[in-house]
């Protein structure tokens, strides 16, 4: 286990500032120039799956590349037998959401004060080709109340995108837009504006749109387009700004975050024609704007099963190498160390919902699972 005095390459660890899914973050030295900086290690247990530690430093280079005053610089890689790590400046201050949990709900002045620098990041993201696809308060700095953009992990360049496999779900479900539950080659610039229109919300109410006791919930709400209200003290031109940001239908968003900023800073959205009324999707006959997975097996009943041990998940459903993250007791949780996406698979109300299965599999009373903790899925 890692400790403060612990050295890494030329980095001495100072003190841990924080840690995560997939990796741990550390202030430290360079014992060369006697400079401190951020190092985020990726976790011990992830070292072993060679695509994953090639997607942790991709997410470094692709930010590396990205040079901008509110986004965080990554300065190096660090890449021993033992550890990879990224190299990044140090901000000196808390997450955004840190800040909201502690101070709550913010005045509209304040709410566009903190946006604006965000959206002309992420703006710049995309005009450099790249679609960061999970935007939240988790991955926002703040250097006084300027915010500062990081977490790469999932950011993918546009032209790569296609290549993503279809149906992957990529993102953190709260902050994700309906598109990418179902397939993250969707994703695009107006991804990234339903998220910023996420994070504006939550500046302006103290809490997230889009919170509940399990994934089913969330998913639920935000493909239904139901989340909790803002505030009645929120100006109805904000209200205006943050429902086009937030539309279901990709095609209602702002095009682009340069036309968000404007709307911003205006207080009012693009002209457009009537407004549309979220589309609320039966789950049982989705409509086509968000479709939700088709079911695995049309002809024939077909039985599948996640088994959690202590370390791996194994599922004929899932690829080999698949890296247990954990559990409650409706949930299970998974990375699948071939394509470094999150694997899910949770019960309710009679249903078992999965990322590798149909959203109308049902618990199997049968299962042939092998013995231990299970999840059966018959589609």
């Amino acid at each position: 286990m890692l400790k403060p005095g612990d050295q890494i390459d030329r980095y001495r660890l100072l003190e841990p500032l924080g840690e995560g899914g997939m990796a741990s973050v550390w202030k430290a030295e360079d014992t060369m120039l006697g400079s401190t900086h951020a190092l985020k290690l990726l976790l011990p247990e992830f070292m072993r799956h060679e695509d994953l530690r090639g997607r942790f430093l991709e997410e470094g280079r692709i930010q590396s590349t990205l040079l901008h005053p509110n986004v965080v610089r990554v300065t190096n890689l660090v890449v021993t037998e033992q550890h990879a790590g990224l190299v990044m400046d140090l901000v000196n201050g808390p997450t955004l959401a840190s800040f909201l949990r502690e101070k709550g709900a913010q005045p509209p002045e304040l709410a566009r004060q903190i946006l604006g620098p965000l959206l002309d990041a992420v703006g710049f993201l995309h005009d450099n080709g790249v679609v960061h696809r999970d935007l939240k308060p988790e991955n926002v700095l703040l250097a006084g109340l300027e915010p500062m953009l990081l977490d790469f992990g999932i950011a993918k360049q546009q032209d790569m995108l296609r290549k993503t496999r279809t149906g992957t779900a990529m993102g953190t479900p709260g902050y994700m837009a309906p598109e990418q539950f179902t397939d993250a080659s969707r994703a695009d610039a107006r991804t990234d504006v339903y998220a910023l229109g996420l994070i504006l919300h939550e500046l302006l109410s103290g809490v997230p749109r889009f919170d509940g006791d399990s994934l089913y919930s969330v998913m639920t709400a935000v493909v239904e387009g139901r989340g909790a209200p803002l505030p009645e003290t929120v100006p109805g031109p904000l209200r205006e700004v943050i429902r086009q940001a937030c539309s279901v239908d990709p095609e209602d968003r702002f095009a682009s975050c340069k036309a968000f900023r404007a709307a911003l800073a205006s207080g009012a959205s693009e002209p457009k024609a009537a407004a549309k009324e979220p589309e609320h999707l039966e789950l049982d006959a989705p409509k086509p704007t968000v479709q939700m997975p088709p079911p695995l097996a049309s002809l024939a009943v077909l039985q599948k099963w996640a088994f959690k041990t202590e370390g791996p998940v194994c599922s004929p459903a899932f690829s080999d190498g698949v890296v247990y993250v954990g559990s409650d007791d409706k949930n299970l949780y998974a990375v699948d160390a071939n394509t470094g996406r999150e694997i899910w698979a949770f019960k309710t109300g009679g249903r078992v919902w999965s990322s590798a299965g149909s959203r109308t599999a049902a618990a199997s009373e049968g299962c042939s699972a092998p013995s231990g903790s299970s999840v059966c899925l018959t589609a």
